[in-house]
């Protein structure tokens, strides 16, 4: 805990003293190291847990394979079997292959953050990723995703300059690490037709209504067997009942309100002082699109791992508008948006994950 809050007050002054030098490249650099080194740390101290186990194994075994074999051997996607193959060619060494991974998500996410904000102001949005809960599940747990979901991102900001065939690229990448990334796919077509926000909550709201009174299941299930390809057998896979009793329960309301707290503060952000920024409506429009496909599959097991490529532009739709608006009220912003980060961190425990950190001090 100590370390966290060793960087969220080194990124507070760094935000509230412009014009020093803790407004420099240097010191942004200095502390997004630092950072990387807790997550790595974090990462590392954790015990194995549900899909660590997997991957672990999968390592050691594809250590013995060609490439051609390995891909026959493995039922994770190409991309994955690809990086692991690879991987265990040079170490089959636990420690070293979680680290390497949680440092490729860290590359990921800053080769995308870095084309929304500039430098100094970098670090104020990776402490957003520390706070938040679900980071770790990417670099501890749900591997797979945890690498899908950053480059997805680099979709997104692609998409927003337009550049459809990087976008397209690096969605086929995201895709061969995990499959779901596909849902991104809607992303090209509210980009291509500029769908307007108001759209885009009629949308979220009917697919609400549905997740509510429990009729996105059959809705879902009827377009899983139109589309047909196997989309239907890993829908309905996820539906069974082990799957549901495993999970805990479906479409549930606690993620419903959560998911929804973060489009009213979007929205509020950007009719009061983004009106006319570009980049934020186009964000919020991702979270929106993205959230109503959550809700339309709130009915399977597990279905947070689709509300993921939403929950990840958590950090950004609360720390962007602090570092971009011109406001008198923008350190009052900062202080407050801040102290929500630490509110999160404690209350969906992530302090615990920190507690292995107490050996060094």
């Amino acid at each position: 805990m100590f370390y966290y809050f060793f960087i969220a007050v080194w990124v507070g002054i760094g935000q509230l003293l412009s014009k020093t030098f803790f407004r420099t490249k240097i010191y942004s650099y200095l502390l997004l190291i630092i950072m990387l080194v807790i997550v790595l740390l974090v990462s590392i101290l954790r015990p194995f847990t549900g899909d660590m186990f997997r991957y672990i194994s999968s390592l050691k075994v594809l250590s013995n394979l060609s490439l051609i074999e390995a891909i026959n051997y493995s039922s994770f996607e190409f991309g994955f079997v690809l990086y692991q193959w690879i991987f265990s060619e040079i170490s089959v060494n636990e420690l070293a292959f979680i680290s390497m991974t949680t440092l490729f998500i860290f590359g990921l996410l800053f080769l995308a953050l870095k084309k929304v904000v500039k430098i100094s102001d970098l670090p104020l949005l990776f402490f957003g990723f520390l706070s938040f809960f679900y980071f770790y599940n990417f670099t501890t747990n749900i591997l797979r995703q945890g690498i899908a979901i950053p480059i997805t991102l680099l979709v997104i900001v692609y998409l927003y300059n337009k550049k459809y065939k990087k976008s397209i690229l690096f969605l086929c990448l995201a895709v061969s690490f995990h499959m779901t990334a596909i849902i991104l796919g809607i992303l090209l077509i509210v980009r291509r037709y500029n769908l307007k926000i108001n759209f885009l909550l009629l949308i979220f709201v009917i697919s609400s209504v549905l997740m509510i009174t429990g009729l996105n299941k059959t809705l879902m299930l009827d377009l899983s067997f139109l589309v047909g390809g196997g989309v239907e057998e890993k829908v309905t896979g996820y539906t069974a009942n082990s799957v549901i009793e495993d999970y805990g329960s479906v479409n549930r309301l606690d993620f419903f309100i959560f998911t929804s707290i973060w489009m009213l503060w979007g929205l509020t952000f950007k009719y009061i002082y983004l009106r006319n920024d570009l980049l934020y409506e186009w964000l919020l429009k991702c979270y929106i699109s993205l959230s109503s496909i959550y809700v339309l599959f709130g009915f399977i097991g597990y279905s947070d791992r689709i509300a993921a490529y939403a929950w990840l532009l958590i950090p950004i739709l609360l720390f962007y508008p602090i570092v971009t608006i011109k406001s008198k009220y923008q350190k009052i912003w900062l202080v407050f948006s801040m102290g929500i980060s630490i509110l999160l961190f404690v209350y969906f425990n992530v302090i615990d994950l920190y507690k292995p950190l107490k050996i060094f001090y």
